[in-house]
């Protein structure tokens, strides 16, 4: 039997949409300290000015791939982020 190699794996792919950049860090930091390669694509404006969830201006995005995508929804939901 041959290996296969499946790209969809290694997609990057958004994991949750945080509207305060301190929120993203946290969990990206978290998600790192557990093995999972993450980032944060942000846009600059929502560090300054922290705008409501889903607002259309800015907000920061915990990148992941796609293989890691459902354990590290469980990770952060275990945060318990709301509120921060």
């Amino acid at each position: 039997m041959a290996l296969t190699y499946n790209k969809n794996e290694d997609e990057i792919v958004p994991c949750k949409e945080f509207s305060l950049d301190a929120e993203a860090r946290l969990a990206e930091s978290f998600l790192k300290n557990e093995g999972i390669s993450c980032f944060i694509e942000s846009d600059f404006f929502s560090t300054i000015y922290p705008m409501p969830f889903g607002s259309p201006l800015g907000g920061a995005r915990l990148m992941v791939k796609n293989r890691d995508l459902e354990r590290a929804r469980q990770l952060i939901d275990s945060l318990n982020l709301e509120g921060f």
